[in-house]
């Protein structure tokens, strides 16, 4: 299996290119959006795997069903993009947190030889 490293994410090439080419489907107005939420995503988010494949494809779902009822992207944002994107964030980060939580004691067990 190929992975792809998307800034700070490792996704498998396969979902990453699904994602893209359904991402490319859109009207411009919603791949306009999708940059925006993916910048944020890449600084904020924090996901690997599965996990990040998951979280991109739920984003390009949404997005289908939003340009197929032609919702206009503020309403899809709402007031506050960022509330948006944190809230769509929200149903990812306890993996994420997890994760970083074992890499900390990974890390330390590395540093100090398992002591």
């Amino acid at each position: 299996m190929l992975i792809t490293t998307v800034r700070t994410m490792e996704i498998d090439d396969g979902r990453w290119g699904d994602y893209r080419a359904r991402i490319a489907t859109l009207p411009e107005s919603y791949r306009a959006l999708v940059e925006a939420i993916e910048q944020y995503l890449f600084a904020f988010g924090r996901a690997e795997g599965d996990q990040a494949a998951r979280m991109f494809e739920d984003l390009a779902d949404l997005l289908e069903e939003c340009a197929a009822l032609s919702a206009p992207v503020p309403e899809i944002v709402g007031d506050e993009p960022a509330a948006f994107v944190e809230e769509f964030l929200s149903n990812y980060r306890g993996d994420a947190l997890l994760l970083a939580q074992q890499q900390l004691r990974q890390a330390l067990v590395d540093a100090t030889g398992g002591r």
